[in-house]
């Protein structure tokens, strides 16, 4: 088997950054990334700080594999957008970058997921993929701030390579310096509330989803709920139920 060299260099090239936004715009929807200038001018000393993976055999030169994105804090690093060209996944390049940036890390690697859902069978396949890596899902109900005005809402799941890692401190550190979010969770507020019978499409599942937590995470000071340990056993099973409550409203 012909040996493959994973690195990873600056931004330099122009044509490494034409592929470097192309692929970053296709892997990613728009209420999950930042504006791509964000990117290339970070306003925070943390981040977001843009590497490019580059592949190498030994008979050839170094060609542009993906990038990722990453968040410097003294607490731990975060992954804010990890992804490899379409043409080459399945080759075992993401998780060798993976592994690489895990490995030369000291402190815990942070890194958010979308939830498994029936009608998204690669969230369940991308979080098998980070398990194999060495990341554990943190059990923490999580929701991703909204980039920009207009933009909705995401919950999502955090994932770390320390399951020691406190998730509320891991939580308050995203939502300050990479979301800007300071904002009270209460006004969150729903859009919409859903008939039983109303047809919802997926846009409006989303939204009503995470509305639907920052509503309940609001309601409860200081998250006192938790406290409780039968709680603690059924918030990791919320995401699933409310989802399952809205594919019965969409039937």
């Amino acid at each position: 088997m012909t040996k493959k060299l994973i690195s990873f260099a600056a931004l330099s090239d122009p044509a490494d950054e034409r592929a470097a936004e192309l692929l970053y715009t296709a892997a990613f929807p728009p209420e999950e990334r930042r504006p791509w200038d964000g990117i290339l001018h970070p306003q925070s000393p943390y981040g977001p700080q843009l590497s490019i993976i580059r592949i190498s055999y030994p008979d050839s030169a170094p060609r542009f594999a993906g990038i990722i994105t990453v968040w410097e804090f003294e607490t731990l690093r975060y992954i804010e957008h990890f992804a490899i060209d379409d043409c080459l996944r399945g080759s075992g390049i993401g998780a060798d970058a993976l592994r690489a940036v895990l490995a030369a890390s000291t402190k815990p690697v942070v890194l958010e997921v979308e939830p498994p859902a029936d009608d998204n069978p690669m969230a369940a396949r991308r979080i098998s993929f980070y398990k194999r890596c060495g990341l554990q899902i943190l059990h923490h109900p999580y929701i991703q701030p909204p980039y920009s005005p207009g933009l909705p809402a995401v919950p999502l799941l955090l994932m770390a390579s320390d399951a020691n890692i406190d998730p509320a401190m891991a939580e308050k550190l995203l939502h300050s310096q990479v979301y800007n979010h300071t904002r009270s969770r209460s006004r969150l507020r729903p859009f919409f509330i859903p008939k039983k019978k109303e047809k919802l499409s997926q846009k409006k599942k989303n939204h009503f989803l995470s509305h639907f937590f920052a509503e309940i995470f609001a309601q409860s000071k200081k998250h006192a709920y938790l406290c409780n340990a039968k709680a603690k056993k059924l918030m990791p099973l919320l995401p699933r139920a409310a989802m399952q409550w809205c594919g019965s409203s969409a039937g």
